[in-house]
């Protein structure tokens, strides 16, 4: 009998140590830091430039001068909601991308608006 209770209480024990903790609210999932389009050294400067620069203490800036004619140029603030960066613009802007979502490997974030993709990368590791 105090075998059975034994094993019992051992395996309640494994069972109950192998769960993780819940990560803590305030604890960092993503690099702070700023995105763009990486070019080859050889690309020529006619290249659109589009950037998000994510601040440790939760604004960021958008720049998309992919299209000259509406040239979106934002400031706001980001969450988290899951594993997505959720920007809102100070302004009443509705025409950018909002939902970013991490690639792969975690250098680089994607969005995805209509029919419209954009793949922003880390720029300190585009060398």
């Amino acid at each position: 009998m105090q075998q059975i209770k034994a094993v019992l209480s051992l395996s309640a024990l494994l069972v109950i140590m192998s769960f993780t903790g819940i990560p803590a609210s305030n604890e960092m999932i993503l690099k702070t830091t700023t995105y763009g389009s990486c070019a080859c050294q050889n690309a020529s400067e006619i290249t659109p430039k589009v950037e998000l620069t994510l601040n440790p203490d939760h604004t960021f800036s958008y720049l998309n001068a992919s299209n000259p004619a509406q040239k979106v140029d934002l400031k706001g603030s980001w969450k988290m909601s899951g594993k997505k960066v959720v920007l809102q613009a100070d302004t009443a802007e509705k025409n950018f991308h909002k939902n970013w979502k991490f690639d792969n490997n975690q250098l680089c974030i994607l969005s995805r608006k209509g029919l419209n993709f954009i793949r922003l990368c880390d720029i300190e590791s585009c060398e």
